[in-house]
C-alpha cells in the first residue's frame, strides 16, 4: 500500500473531475426522474392499486401526490425522523415520525448528520439542508475513495472503482435523498485514511464522529485497533501498541455515554434496548433477510462475499475489513429486510476496490447502465413512499 496524500497532480484531478461529473449526471437523471414520472405510474408498474403505497401518505397526512420535488427526495421515510430532529431535537411529535417509526422510536437516528443539517437550516429550509448535506458529502465520499483507492491500485483501478462505488444502486438513489450514509462514509474514509498514516488522534476522531452518524460506525474501534496492531506489530513494542490504541479507543466514550446513558434518560431504554423494540434487530436477521427479500440482495451479497474474499490478493486489510463488516451486518440485522444487505453493502467501500481492479472499461459500462437504471426503479418508488422500499 502507497499512503499517498491529498495532494494531486494532473492525472488525479483529470480523473476526480471526471468521477464528480458522472455523479453529478447521474443525480440529474434521477431527479427528473422523480419530477417527471407520476406517482400512478409507479402503482401500475406494481400492480398493486393505490391502498398500499397511499397507506404511508395517510399515515403521514399526505394528501397529495404533487409535492415539490425537495419534499419527495428530502422528507421520507428515514429522512423525516432527521428533520425532525434537527428542528426540534428528540422530541415525540408522532406526526413528524417515520411512517415505520414512532415515539422514542425516534432515538434509533444518532445526531451527527442532524446537526449539519440544522447548521445549514440558518440558511435554507430544513429540508433542502437534509439534501445539500447527503448530496454534497456524497460528492466528497467519492473524492476521498478515490485517493484512499489509488494507493492500493493506481489511478485507473481506483478510477473505475470509483464510477463503481458513486454508481451502485443504493448509493446512488439514496446519497441523492436525504440518508446520513454519505455522511457516514465520508468520516469512514478519512478515518482510514488516517490509519495507514499512523495518526490516531485524529482516525479516533472520525471513527466516533462516524458512529454518532450511523452505528455500526461503532465497529472501527475494535476492528481497527486489530489492524492497527497487525501493521505496526514489527515496529512498535507491545507498550507502544497498548498506550496507541487505547488512546484511539478513548473516542467511543462519547457514543457509549449517548447509547446507555443519555438514550435511557430519555426513554428509560438503552439504545440497543430500543433498536431491538422498534426496528426489530435479530441474531442472523440478515441472512435471512437475504433469502426472504429480493433477488438484489441475493445479488449484492453473493457478489460482496466474492469481492471481500479476493481483496486478500491486494491488501488482507481491506478483506478482514470487509469480511468484518459483512458479518456484522448480517448477524445484527432487522429480520426479513431483503434490501438491507444490499443497501449497507454500499459503505463497505473496500469491495468496489476489487472490482475496479479486476473490470475493465466495457464492464465498468454496462455495470453503469444497469446500476443507474435500478437506482431510477428504487428513488422512484422511495421518493413516492411505497412501503417495501
Amino acid at each position: 500500500m502507497n499512503a499517498r496524500g491529498l495532494c494531486m497532480d494532473n492525472v488525479d484531478a483529470r480523473n476526480i473531475c471526471s468521477l464528480l461529473i458522472i455523479c453529478m449526471l447521474s443525480k440529474a437523471l434521477i431527479i427528473a426522474a422523480v419530477a417527471y414520472v407520476p406517482s400512478k405510474e409507479i402503482a401500475s408498474w406494481l400492480d398493486n392499486g393505490t391502498d398500499d403505497w397511499r397507506h404511508n401518505w395517510r399515515a403521514l397526512n399526505i394528501t397529495s401526490d404533487n409535492r415539490p420535488i425537495t419534499e419527495k427526495l428530502g422528507n421520507t421515510f428515514d429522512s423525516r425522523g432527521y428533520v425532525h430532529i434537527s428542528k426540534s431535537g428528540y422530541t415525540i411529535d408522532d406526526s413528524q415520525q417515520n411512517v415505520n417509526l414512532g415515539g422514542d422510536c425516534i432515538y434509533v437516528w444518532p445526531f451527527m448528520y442532524p446537526i449539519f443539517i440544522r447548521i445549514f437550516s440558518f440558511f435554507m429550509d430544513p429540508v433542502v439542508a437534509g439534501l445539500l448535506v447527503s448530496n454534497v458529502a456524497s460528492l466528497a465520499a467519492v473524492v476521498l475513495f478515490y485517493m484512499v483507492s489509488s494507493g492500493y491500485v493506481g489511478r485507473d483501478s481506483a478510477y473505475r472503482a470509483g464510477v463503481l462505488f458513486a454508481l451502485f444502486p443504493y448509493n446512488l438513489a439514496f446519497w441523492t435523498a436525504s440518508f446520513s450514509e454519505p455522511l457516514y462514509a465520508v468520516f469512514v474514509l478519512l478515518c482510514w485514511f488516517f490509519l495507514l498514516r499512523s495518526q490516531l488522534l485524529l482516525c479516533g476522531f472520525f471513527a466516533m464522529l462516524a458512529s454518532l452518524t450511523r452505528l455500526p460506525g461503532l465497529m472501527l474501534f475494535p476492528l481497527l485497533s486489530i489492524i492497527y496492531c497487525i501493521m505496526m506489530r514489527h515496529k512498535q513494542g507491545l507498550k507502544d501498541l497498548a498506550v496507541n490504541t487505547f488512546t484511539f479507543n478513548v473516542f467511543c466514550l462519547p457514543i457509549l455515554y449517548w447509547m446507555f446513558v443519555q438514550v435511557p434518560q430519555g426513554t428509560g431504554y438503552s439504545l440497543t434496548s430500543l433498536r431491538s423494540i422498534c426496528v426489530g434487530d435479530s441474531i442472523f436477521g440478515g441472512f435471512i433477510g437475504i433469502f426472504a427479500g429480493s433477488v438484489f440482495g441475493i445479488l449484492f451479497t453473493y457478489f460482496a462475499f466474492i469481492g471481500a474474499y479476493y481483496l486478500k490478493d491486494i491488501d488482507h486489510n481491506l478483506m478482514f475489513y470487509s469480511l468484518s463488516f459483512m458479518a456484522f451486518h448480517i448477524i445484527f440485522a432487522p429480520v426479513g429486510l431483503g434490501v438491507y444487505i444490499g443497501r449497507y453493502i454500499g459503505v463497505i467501500w473496500p469491495l468496489f476496490i476489487y472490482y475496479g481492479h479486476k473490470f475493465d472499461g466495457w464492464d465498468v459500462r454496462f455495470y453503469s447502465v444497469i446500476s443507474v437504471l435500478s437506482a431510477l426503479l428504487m428513488i422512484l418508488l422511495h421518493a413516492n413512499q411505497v412501503s417495501w422500499i
